[in-house]
């Protein structure tokens, strides 16, 4: 067994290399986010994913005034759960102040915010990028192991 972690996936979205673009993974990515909401008081933020880390992230930013909106591709946030319970979740995130755009996607990242595919431009002063994660498999690759279907 070859356990060296994952990386964040960053889709390709025109604007993703921006400073006020973060993924979250590790301490080194939460310590980056800080510091941007330390020195340029964002007051908006949009997350695209609506996974545990988009919705932890989410709760913390509302926690300090930062107006948030989600984004999901997907039909429901918290893609991992019943679509039926995601439901409550959806109303209960909605109820809380926090915008939620499903069935979309984020098309380009600009100086104003994010762009999705059906046409609408959202405002964001910074960018939370919670696509999912990757396995890192450099390593076995450079091995020469053999990886599976979905590259792991």
């Amino acid at each position: 067994m070859i356990a060296t972690g994952a990386k964040a996936i960053t889709p390709p979205i025109k604007g993703v290399e921006r400073e006020s673009v973060f993924t979250l993974r590790n301490i080194g990515d939460m310590n980056r986010i800080k510091a941007f909401i330390n020195e340029a008081f964002p007051k908006s933020a949009a997350i695209i994913g609506t996974g545990f880390i988009g919705l932890e992230v989410c709760e913390n930013l509302k926690r300090l005034g930062i107006d948030v909106t989600l984004i999901e591709r997907l039909p429901q946030v918290t893609p991992g759960l019943d679509s039926d319970m995601a439901v409550y979740v959806q109303e209960h995130i909605e109820k809380n102040g926090v915008a939620v755009h499903i069935n979309t996607t984020a098309t380009e990242i600009t100086d104003n915010g994010v762009l999705l595919s059906d046409g609408k431009e959202i405002k964001a002063d910074m960018v939370l990028i919670s696509a999912g994660v990757r396995p890192n498999t450099e390593l076995a690759k450079t091995a020469g192991v053999e990886l599976g279907i979905a590259g792991a």
